[in-house]
C-alpha cells in the first residue's frame, strides 16, 4: 500500500482571517455585498453617499478601512488573491487612504501623518497584481516591442484590453438582424463576467456593457470601434474616457455613420481630443464612393 501524503497545513488565524476579506471584497464587488459593488468606490463624485451609508451601517467593511488597517505586506498579500473588480475596489481604497494620509501630514506635521502618508505612497505597488491578472487572464498576449525601460500601467492595460473585449461583443450582439434594443443594455457574456468578479451572484445591472464604461471608461486609451457601434449612445458611453487612438475597422456600409461620429465625438471633450489621432482602417467604400 502506498504510503499516507503529508498532512495538509491546517489554514493560519491569519489565513483565515484575510479569506474573509477577500470574500467580502469579492461579494462587494459582484453587488452582493452590503454596498451592493456600486460605483462609489470608483468615483468621488459620490463620496457623500458612500460616508450616509457607512452612518446607517457601522458594521459594513469599506475598502478604505481594509486599507488602512492592514500594514502594507499584508495588503499585498490581499491584492494577489483578489479578482479583478475586487483589487479595484482595494486599489481604489488604498489611493483614497495615501491621498488622504499625504494631507494629514500637510496639514498637521504629526509623526503619525508622516507614517501613515510613507507607508500609504506605496499603494501603487499593485501594478504587479494586475500584471498577474493580465497574464492570467491573456497568456498568450503579444508584448513584443515594449520597451522594457518604461514602466507598463498594468491597471490601466487590464482594463483597456477587458472594454475591448466588452466592445467586440456588443458589436456581434448588434450584427445580428433580430437586435432591436440599447447596445448599452447589452450584457457582457459568462466568460467575461467570470473573468473579472469570480462571483456567482453578480447582480444584473453590473453585467451590462454601460455599467463597464461608466466605472472604467477612464482607463481606454486606444480602442477598435465597428461600424454598428458608430452611434450617439456609444458615443455618450465615450464622454468620460481618455482616447487618444480610434480605430474604426470594417467600415462596409453607411460611411457618414463613422463620420459624424469622429466628429460628434471630437467635439465632446477638447482636453481629451484634441491631440487624439483617429486611425481609419478599411476604407474600401470611401474609394468605392469616389
Amino acid at each position: 500500500m502506498a504510503a499516507v501524503g503529508a498532512k495538509a497545513v491546517p489554514p493560519t488565524l491569519l489565513s483565515l482571517c484575510l479569506q474573509a476579506v477577500a470574500a467580502h471584497l469579492t461579494a462587494d464587488a459582484a453587488g452582493a455585498g452590503r454596498s451592493g459593488g456600486r460605483g462609489a468606490h470608483f468615483d468621488g463624485l459620490v463620496q457623500e453617499h458612500e460616508e450616509e451609508e457607512e452612518e446607517e451601517d457601522g458594521g459594513h467593511l469599506a475598502p478604505e478601512q481594509v486599507a488602512e488597517a492592514l500594514p502594507w505586506e499584508l495588503l499585498h498579500q490581499l491584492a494577489s488573491s483578489l479578482p479583478p473588480f475586487a483589487l479595484e475596489l482595494l486599489h481604489h481604497g488604498a489611493h483614497a487612504r495615501c491621498c488622504s494620509s499625504t494631507s494629514l501630514t500637510d496639514r498637521s506635521g504629526e509623526p503619525d501623518g508622516n507614517r501613515r502618508g510613507t507607508k500609504r505612497s506605496r499603494c501603487e505597488d499593485f501594478n504587479t497584481a494586475w500584471q498577474a491578472l493580465f497574464e492570467f487572464r491573456w497568456p498568450l498576449h503579444d508584448n513584443t516591442g515594449h520597451d522594457d525601460l518604461v514602466t507598463v500601467d498594468w491597471q490601466q492595460r487590464y482594463w483597456e484590453k477587458h472594454l475591448q473585449e466588452c466592445l467586440d461583443e456588443a458589436a456581434e450582439a448588434a450584427l445580428l438582424p433580430l437586435f432591436r434594443g440599447s447596445i448599452g443594455e447589452l450584457s457582457m457574456s459568462d466568460k467575461i463576467m467570470s473573468s473579472v468578479y469570480l462571483s456567482e451572484n453578480i447582480a444584473q445591472q453590473y453585467s451590462r456593457l454601460s455599467y463597464h464604461w461608466t466605472i472604467l471608461g477612464s482607463y481606454a486609451r486606444c480602442l477598435r470601434f465597428q461600424n454598428v457601434l458608430c452611434t450617439a449612445e456609444v458615443c455618450d458611453m465615450l464622454q468620460h474616457s481618455r482616447l487618444e487612438t480610434l480605430v474604426f475597422v470594417r467600415v462596409i456600409s453607411e460611411l457618414e455613420s463613422w463620420i459624424k461620429f469622429a466628429l460628434v465625438f471630437a467635439s465632446q471633450d477638447p482636453k481629451t481630443t484634441r491631440s487624439s489621432p483617429l486611425v481609419l482602417n478599411h476604407l474600401a467604400l470611401m474609394k468605392a464612393s469616389l
